[in-house]
């Protein structure tokens, strides 16, 4: 009688570590949906199509075009790091035993009573993406946090473009708006031009982007093909979209960028959020008198060019919030701050309007 009662003890606790491993809530929701897209993304769209539409068109078009994939797997120690991300942990780290390389984030707040096809058409990018295998969610009245991590066993890409660029129609001391700028360095200058150059002549920065790409595709680790995927996309756009305006250094922005840079620095690790609680918007608001802006952070080489394309491309973001925050008509003022880091060269870039 002994044993069997410890054989029931241990037919009981079995199930219990299993359902401890699978969120609950509208996490589980999310989960569920993630997982029913990837098993068949067809019929997925065409149950939620009213929605994905309403939320994020170009989800229906990957939808459309996708084949379905393996499941998802849920991570309870990358839910964690949700959670403390939302309290206020702005760099968790992960303790689980899952392999990963590499992750992406997806944050925000103000989304804790919108339905769950919400948030998977705000990570659409991420949703058939076969090298995210494993996913942690968290969401409460004080926000929200996806973290995505990738598998090891990336697949490089093959992409090759052989054109020579044109640029002999480039008007590049236009573009350095920033030249006479006593309070900037020579990157910020730099930095400052290269934005002005893919706003001012995108078809001739979309073959910059495609040389970059087969660059990458022969390089020793490879190129992505999520990384394919949002610089396709991205050439796309530049060869339709419209000249935007020139952007001009100032002072207060620049100001702005500075102080979120050191504080970064700092604190080692790069961040919207400051650790005085601030955003990019009220950052640039309080300096620069009641202007509205935006923020980008960006690391890695020390290269105007390569950090901006990074940027343009956007890999892993959805949203390609960094991109269409470069690219924005509206924007008039520039502020761009530089600072190294341990392991990257990083940049804050700060846009502003009237």
């Amino acid at each position: 009688m002994e044993l069997d009662i410890k054989k029931l003890i241990l037919l009981l606790f079995i199930p219990l570590i299993s359902y401890s491993q699978h969120p609950s809530g509208k996490a589980y929701e999310v989960f569920t949906l993630i997982n029913e897209a990837r098993t068949n993304p067809k019929l997925f769209l065409n149950k939620y199509k009213k929605d994905i539409l309403k939320y994020e068109p170009k989800f229906a078009e990957k939808l459309k075009k996708s084949i379905p994939i393996k499941k998802i797997i849920w991570d309870e120690d990358l839910a964690l790091n949700c959670k403390q991300r939302v309290y206020g942990n702005l760099n968790p780290i992960y303790t689980g035993s899952n392999k990963m390389c590499g992750t992406s984030t997806n944050y925000g707040n103000g989304y804790d009573n919108e339905p769950a096809i919400r948030f998977l058409s705000n990570a659409y990018t991420h949703i058939m993406d076969e090298e995210d295998i494993y996913v942690g969610f968290f969401i409460d009245s004080n926000g929200h946090t996806l973290i995505w991590g990738k598998t090891c066993d990336q697949k490089n890409i093959v992409f090759n473009f052989n054109k020579t660029i044109d640029s002999s129609n480039v008007d590049f001391k236009r573009l350095k708006t920033g030249a006479n700028e006593l309070n900037i360095n020579n990157m910020d200058k730099e930095m400052i031009k290269e934005i002005n150059f893919v706003r001012q002549y995108p078809k001739v920065y979309a073959e910059i982007i495609a040389h970059y790409l087969s660059n990458e595709s022969k390089s020793w680790w490879g190129l992505k093909k999520d990384e394919l995927e949002a610089g396709l996309e991205l050439i796309e756009e530049l060869n339709l979209m419209t000249p935007a305006q020139l952007l001009y250094p100032k002072r207060c922005v620049y100001e702005a960028a500075k102080k979120h840079g050191e504080d970064c620095k700092k604190r080692g690790f790069s961040d919207h959020t400051g650790s005085d609680g601030s955003s990019p918007f009220s950052r640039i608001s309080d300096y620069c008198n009641g202007l509205r802006g935006n923020e980008n952070l960006v690391g890695g080489e020390k290269s105007a060019r390569i950090l901006v394309i990074l940027l343009l491309i956007d890999s892993g973001i959805s949203s390609r919030g960094h991109r269409y925050n470069m690219l924005d008509p509206s924007w008039k003022y520039i502020g761009c701050y530089g600072y190294k880091s341990e392991e990257m060269y990083n940049y804050v870039q700060n846009f502003a309007k009237d």
